[in-house]
């Protein structure tokens, strides 16, 4: 699939042959359920499925669960030993007398 840059639709390649689909949710939905083991086409949403209420809030916990454990991303410094030559990283230099300036 592929993202057409209007109107928020995701399109299918020219080539795959398959129609568009155009999504009949409205702008602000932001919750969806599916069993993909019956409809892996995810056509079928099963959010507001009263059947479904206790697997979406046990789901939701866990996500919860999940976020409350999380830590944030500590990204460490830039590493200026690296030579970035072409379209590729490398060779990487063996002191900082190697660096470029």
């Amino acid at each position: 699939m592929s993202y057409s840059g209007e109107d928020d639709d995701w399109t299918p390649p020219p080539e795959s042959g398959l129609d568009t689909e155009n999504s009949t949710d409205s702008s602000d939905k932001q919750l969806w359920l599916f069993n993909i083991d019956e409809d892996p086409e995810e056509k079928n949403d099963l959010s507001g499925d009263d059947a479904y209420k206790s697997t979406l809030e046990d789901m939701l916990a866990d996500l919860k669960a999940y976020y409350d454990d999380s830590r944030d991303v500590i990204a460490p410094d830039d590493d200026k030993t690296y030579d970035p030559t072409g379209s590729c990283w490398g060779p990487w230099a063996t002191s900082r007398d190697d660096v470029p300036t």
